[in-house]
C-alpha cells in the first residue's frame, strides 16, 4: 500500500478529526480513506448508469404497460437506490 502526506491547516484537521469520530472511524486516515473509498464507488456507479442510460437510448422502442413500467422502475431502484 502507498501513502499520501498532506499537510492540513489546524481548524481542517480539527474537522477532521471531529468526524472521524462522529463517523466511529479509528482516524482522521481512516476518515479520509471511506471517503475515497465512497467516491471510487460513486464514480463507478455513475459510468455504470451512463452506460444503462446510453444502452436504454439505442434500444429499440418498447412500448409497456404501467405493469411493464413498474417492474422496470422496481428494479432500477433496487440497483441504484440512491435515486429513491
Amino acid at each position: 500500500m502507498q501513502s499520501v502526506e498532506l499537510t492540513m491547516t489546524d481548524q481542517v484537521m480539527d474537522y477532521l478529526e471531529s468526524q472521524a469520530k462522529k463517523n466511529g472511524k479509528a482516524s482522521s486516515q481512516d476518515y479520509l480513506q471511506s471517503i475515497l473509498d465512497e467516491l471510487a464507488i460513486r464514480v463507478k456507479e455513475k459510468k455504470e448508469l451512463e452506460a444503462s442510460l446510453l444502452e436504454a437510448i439505442r434500444s429499440p422502442h418498447v412500448v409497456g404497460d404501467a405493469a411493464f413500467w413498474a417492474e422496470r422502475r422496481r428494479k432500477i431502484l433496487e440497483k441504484h437506490p440512491e435515486l429513491k
